[in-house]
């Protein structure tokens, strides 16, 4: 589901029946795909863009909001972040399209390759988005549970064409998943991993109307 799915099923799909393999070896796969991957050597790249919209749905400003917000972002947590946008899964499916291009272009953290991607996919009669994480920071915080509710709030950008939007969304929903180890969690929740300093503060209101229901 949400694993590194990449080389590993690529290999086996194959393995499995010659018709993937005359889907696979033919020349509809994309430009940036190994000509061997069984000899791919997984690599980083600091350098590649972390928004690539080949489907042409942003605005020049939007991208490169999201290039530098992404950057701040990677500078914080040591994650990656990816959009990937395209018209077409180059027949391999939205999972494995999207695992895939995050393996072969040089992205993530570390030698797990620690980070998450989004991918959308504008191709008519296969129109949708996949996100999937890499390394066992990403998947373990990416349950079912999580990317179910992720999809939900991303599905009503994108349903509403609201793509830029929706992407930029998401981009802080996965940089609080990583931080607080929910992607929804409130402000005043702890960040992961550090130390709770538990204290009194009588100055502290005892009435909290987050949801504005209670007049002054």
């Amino acid at each position: 589901m949400k694993k590194r799915l990449s080389a590993v099923l690529l290999l086996l799909a194959l393995l499995i029946t010659t018709a993937c393999a005359a889907v696979y070896a033919g020349n509809g796969l994309p430009s940036w795909y190994p000509d061997d991957v069984s000899s791919f050597k997984f690599y980083h790249d600091e350098k590649a863009p972390r928004v690539v919209d080949n489907a042409d749905l942003f605005t020049d400003s939007e991208e490169r909001a999201m290039e530098a917000r992404i950057k701040e972002i990677r500078k914080e947590i040591k994650k990656d972040i990816v959009i990937y946008t395209d018209v077409t899964d180059y027949d391999l499916g939205h999972d494995i399209c999207a695992a895939d291009f995050y393996d072969f272009n040089g992205y993530g953290y570390g030698d797990d390759y620690e980070g998450m991607i989004l991918f959308i996919d504008m191709d008519p009669y296969y129109r949708g988005f996949f996100t999937c994480g890499t390394g066992p920071i990403s998947m373990g915080l990416h349950t079912e549970t999580t990317a179910n509710l992720l999809d939900d709030v991303l599905y009503e950008y994108m349903a509403a064409g609201m793509y830029a939007e929706g992407a930029a969304n998401w981009i802080e929903n996965i940089r609080t998943m990583y931080l607080k180890g929910s992607p929804f969690a409130p402000e005043w929740y702890p960040e992961g991993g550090k130390t709770i300093a538990f204290h009194h503060d009588a100055s502290a209101p005892r009435v909290v109307d987050e949801l504005g229901v209670l007049t002054e």
